[in-house]
């Protein structure tokens, strides 16, 4: 109390010298009010109510990784699969077939293998498909491409040269490994039978 008494007399003083000099004198001694009274902010814990929100985030994440679990199939979505025939005509003839997928799962898949067999006439080829890059990683919302190699004998490369519409991915399926709840799970994805042009 006694120091404001100072202030206030210090600061009618100035008045009486010059408004430039209370002016000056009264934000100086707000700055030096203001100093002395402030206190730093307490850091704040965690509540509890935050904590349970983290939690609550936790379980979510893990309420999306079971949801996605049920429902794979539907959650790699293929785009298009293309059949490429240039090399048709190689000392090995093959075709090479491209499906563009997403991964619109939260986990990241694995593409192991492949198997079946690609049909040509409602009957199977005589060599089964080999994938191109095993163990592929497709991570959680990429798009990328799977491809395969579909061997053919001589015969066989000859008379899909000349229908092309006849062959079919037949009874093929990708396998896909992931990692879900610290188990290593394997789903099998069929897909759609036919494929998008060459």
């Amino acid at each position: 109390m006694e120091f404001l008494i100072h202030a206030l007399a210090g600061l009618w003083k100035l008045l009486n010298n010059g408004i430039v000099h209370a002016f000056t004198y009264v934000i100086s001694l707000g700055l030096i009010l203001w100093t002395v009274t402030r206190k730093p902010k307490p850091k704040i814990a965690l509540s509890s109510s935050q904590k349970n929100l983290e939690d609550d985030n936790g379980d979510s994440f893990r309420n999306m990784q079971i949801q996605d679990d049920r429902n794979m199939q539907n959650l790699i979505v293929r785009h298009r699969c293309k059949a490429n025939r240039q090399h048709m005509h190689a000392a090995e003839p093959y075709i090479l077939f491209d499906f563009e997928l997403t991964n619109a799962s939260v986990f990241a898949l694995t593409c192991v293998r492949i198997e079946g067999r690609v049909e040509f006439g409602g009957q199977p080829l005589q060599h089964g498909p080999q994938l191109v890059t095993e163990n592929q990683v497709i991570r959680h919302g990429e798009f990328c491409h799977v491809c395969f190699r579909q061997y053919l004998n001589s015969e066989s490369s000859a008379r899909i040269m000349e229908n092309l519409l006849a062959l079919t991915l037949g009874r093929t399926a990708l396998w896909f490994e992931y990692d879900f709840l610290g188990e290593r799970k394997t789903m099998r994805y069929a897909g759609p039978n036919a494929f998008d042009g060459s």
